[in-house]
């Protein structure tokens, strides 16, 4: 029996309702460049897609690309084949691409100031506890891949994490690690 390496495949991908990502190349584990034996790749979360643990030949180079699935119809995905060269480790790999930005995908970019949380806004009646969640159903409803904040208050931006769970968060406060003003990229 041949020594196998266990492999897991992580892609970010903007994909459409109805569509499949799948690997396809020339590991058996990876149908041998047929798409209907290719392994599908599980949605973990918004534009992050996940294969199953699959066992490739360790000490082996393998080629392959991804792959959407609408119905009948597969895209393959342009360029040159990916190339991976298994070796002879124990450990598990773990492969982490983006899909080639050569296709015609698009992304969708967004920009919000969420205006710190202030008493005099309380007052007045548009205190953040009265506005988080719209702001959380604008950012949702645009379904941006990549949203950028001003102002936010490390509790405002925990309450829109906890709205948005489908999103993290880069960035730091402006007064250090979580103080201060945040300028996040979600």
């Amino acid at each position: 029996m041949k020594k196998q390496v266990a492999t897991c495949f992580r892609l970010c991908c903007s994909t459409q309702e109805g569509q499949e990502v799948l690997v396809c190349g020339s590991s058996l584990a990876l149908g041998s460049w047929v798409p209907t034996q290719a392994p599908t790749l599980k949605l973990l979360k918004q534009g992050l897609w996940e294969s199953p643990l699959l066992k490739l030949e360790k000490e082996k180079r393998v080629e392959y690309k991804y792959l959407l699935k609408e119905g009948n119809k597969v895209f393959w995905e342009e360029g040159a084949n990916r190339v991976l060269e298994t070796g002879n480790t124990i450990e598990p790999l773990v492969i982490e691409d983006i899909w080639n930005l050569n296709t015609k995908t698009s992304f969708r970019f967004m920009s919000y100031n969420v205006r710190l949380d202030c008493n005099d806004d309380r007052k007045s009646g548009h205190g953040w506890e009265d506005r988080f969640q719209k702001v959380a159903s604008v950012i949702s409803f645009h379904k941006a891949d990549i949203a950028g904040l001003q102002e936010p208050l490390p509790h405002q931006l925990k309450d829109l994490l906890k709205e948005l769970p489908e999103y993290n968060f880069l960035g730091c406060g402006r007064n250090g690690e979580n103080q201060g003003e945040f300028s996040p990229i979600l």
